[in-house]
């Protein structure tokens, strides 16, 4: 594992890094890192109307927390459970009843909806409509919020008179507080930061921001404060009350405990398309509320990676105070490596001079411990392709680079980042295509993949799966600006390889690679066989860092109007390794630190030639080795041996066939993954 990703240890507090915040101390003298994946899940699944387990890897037997389900494509309502001892409560967030309170001891009592917490998920009794129906085919998404120190605390109380201080276990200042009556039926009550003391929202409606002092002071890192002088809103003395407490920018997660995973802020909007927010950190999950000014548009907009929120066209959205299921697809806001950008000047997201609250929660951000966690091939046969071409990586995918071997057709890269409708030819200069087609489908929590692009035939197909993570892979979508740019990621470390496309035009693929024959003065085509030619315009003779790399100005990388994908490949201990060998003509032992899965050797100086590819599912085998090419869709061939693997690595073979392996000299690029 890369030095940047090992954790590191504090002689006094056990891991170093100190962020911001009670809750960053808390961490740093239990010695545990925590990262969102520990505290906050997306999960899809359809409805099979019966007793189900979901499994998201959040403790919630351990620690507590809240699941909120909603249906996607039918109107049942927003339900968020919540189990303490032996009590669920479970209210809707699109309604101001009063909440369910249920006896899980009694079994007669309850039919349906979360029943159980478990260490890596949790349980939902049979089949209710709000939950896990199987008529009308619906699907389902669940956001699970854990209970932990800077990100998410539950407090249930009872209304007292006057304005009353209620403690809490948040460990920093909230951001954003939601209450809800349980034994009465009032709407639910919102504070924000952003809006401030003396002021709140209802989740269950559209208003914007009101004054009526339900919130009459600043909460702090271990109270929050309401007062009851709306009896409508906040009772009478005695009544029940949760509220559902969320954090703001504290600094304790990750792998040097330094990081936020969750940000309560707002922005102001411009009426136009290009306002950008800045978080700090990708977001996986955006709740966004217009706070000021009148008119109807003002509902709450959730939208999380998992349903779909490309940089571009695809994205859905879900309405917390109405029941309607997905709607969309929009083009309203593009992930950015440092936060989002609205792309619209819809009044619902981005009017001029009108305030915006949102709620903002980092993408995943924890390093692989092994290469099966971040990459995945799979051998599909002619009788398991058609309409549905799907398999399961075993872990949820961000990136899918997909060909049928067994005879001539394209190589096309499909990715999360580029939605439904986006994918790309490594052999070819093509843009996206457009159109309302549905190609590629990532929205499954199953990890599995669902691809309608490929249809039938008799000819079998090649899968790679790819998992962003810091060390190994990321993906970023920028836009030209025909002037030199740098542009940021989330690799984390200095990029061993990158390759870009643009998206919305013809153009060729360009390559960056940190080896001696490369680096910021030379480039490569993915669809092309030239070795490395200078060139100080692709990358700006910039070498790229751990944050960020730079583009000049040259069409197929920046020009104005242009919309691009950049692939980033790391150099990560045990999982990957991107190096340079000088050919020989003799057998040739290349070290990697572990047995690789997949092999890419490209010729980079001397003579050109191709992009080729083997793997451990078609086989790197002792004798001759099949293998297909970025840069060509012609059918894989399995006369020549090219390497055989190793433990530690793999040898390239004595001559290799003429392809990865001449006398002369001259270097050859790989790229292996564990």
């Amino acid at each position: 594992m890369l030095d940047k990703f090992a954790k590191k240890e504090s002689p006094i507090l056990g891991y170093a890094g100190f962020g911001g915040g009670v809750s960053s101390l808390l961490t740093l003298a239990s010695g545990k890192i925590t990262y969102v994946e520990d505290v906050f899940s997306t999960y899809l699944y359809d409805g099979n109307g019966s007793d189900r387990t979901i499994t998201n890897g959040i403790d919630l037997a351990g620690e507590g927390g809240i699941v909120w389900t909603k249906c996607r494509n039918d109107t049942p309502n927003h339900q968020i459970d919540y189990i303490e001892g032996t009590t669920r409560y479970d209210m809707y967030t699109d309604l101001a009843n009063s909440a369910t309170i249920t006896d899980l001891t009694d079994t007669s009592s309850y039919s349906s909806g979360v029943d159980q917490y478990n260490s890596d998920g949790y349980r939902i009794k049979n089949g209710g409509a709000n939950t896990n129906a199987t008529y009308n085919s619906r699907n389902y998404v669940s956001w699970t919020f854990r209970k932990c120190p800077g990100f998410f605390d539950i407090v249930t109380y009872t209304s007292q008179s006057g304005v009353t201080a209620i403690n809490h276990n948040l460990g920093s200042v909230p951001g954003c507080i939601m209450v809800k009556k349980l034994n009465g039926g009032t709407s639910w009550q919102v504070y924000h930061r952003s809006s401030g003391a003396g002021k709140e929202f209802e989740l269950d409606g559209a208003d914007g921001e009101r004054t009526n002092n339900a919130f009459p002071s600043t909460p702090t890192s271990t109270q929050f404060f309401i007062s009851p002088s709306n009896n409508n809103v906040f009772g009478n003395v005695g009544d029940q009350f949760i509220a559902y407490l969320f954090a703001h920018n504290d600094g304790s997660f990750g792998e040097d405990s330094d990081e936020a995973v969750i940000k309560c802020d707002h922005y102001n909007g411009s009426g136009s398309s290009g306002k950008t927010v800045d978080l700090g950190f990708e977001p996986q999950w955006v709740l966004i509320k217009k706070a000021t000014a009148t008119g109807s548009n003002r509902s709450w907009w959730l939208g999380d990676i998992m349903r779909s929120m490309p940089a571009g066209t695809g994205d859905l959205f879900l309405q917390p105070n109405n029941n309607a299921g997905d709607s969309g697809p929009w083009d309203f806001i593009d992930p950015t490596p440092t936060g989002f950008t609205i792309t619209t000047g819809d009044d619902n997201f981005n009017t001029s001079g009108v305030k915006y609250n949102y709620i903002a929660i980092r993408r995943p951000h924890k390093a692989p411990e092994a290469g099966t966690e971040v990459f995945a091939a799979n051998l599909l046969s002619a009788s398991n392709n058609g309409i549905q071409n799907v398999w399961t990586p075993g872990f949820v995918p961000d990136a899918l680079f997909v060909k049928k071997h067994e005879t001539s057709d394209d190589m096309r890269v499909a990715t999360r980042m580029s939605g439904k409708r986006g994918f790309l030819v490594t052999n070819g200069n093509n843009a996206e295509p457009g159109g309302s087609t549905d190609y590629y489908h990532f929205d499954d929590s199953t990890n599995t993949i669902h691809q309608t692009y490929i249809g039938g035939g008799s000819d079998g197909t090649i899968n790679y799966a790819f998992k962003r993570a810091p060390g190994f892979f990321d993906i970023v979508a920028y836009n030209g600006s025909n002037s030199a740019q740098n542009i940021s990621h989330n690799l984390g470390a200095k990029p061993a390889l990158i390759i870009c496309k643009r998206r919305n035009s013809t153009g060729n693929w360009q390559v960056y690679a940190d080896v001696p024959a490369g680096g910021a003065t030379k480039y490569m085509m993915l669809d092309d066989t030239a070795i490395f030619n200078a060139n100080s315009n692709r990358w700006n003779n910039t070498e790229p860092t751990a944050t960020q790399f730079t583009v000049g100005t040259y069409s197929d990388l920046n020009t104005s109007g242009g919309t691009y994908l950049a692939y980033l490949f790391g150099n990560l201990d045990g999982i990957c390794k991107i190096g340079e060998y000088a050919g020989t003509g003799n057998d040739i032992t290349i070290d990697c630190g572990f047995n690789p899965r997949f092999i890419m050797i490209k010729q980079c100086t001397g003579q050109g030639d191709g992009w080729y590819i083997v793997d451990y599912v078609r086989g790197i085998n002792a004798g001759n080795d099949p293998w297909i090419r970025f840069n060509q869709s012609n059918a894989q061939i399995t006369s020549t041996d090219i390497v055989d693997s190793t433990s530690g690595g793999f040898i390239v073979q004595a001559g290799g066939g003429g392809r990865v392996n001449d006398a002369d000299g001259r270097k050859y690029l790989y790229w292996a993954i564990a």
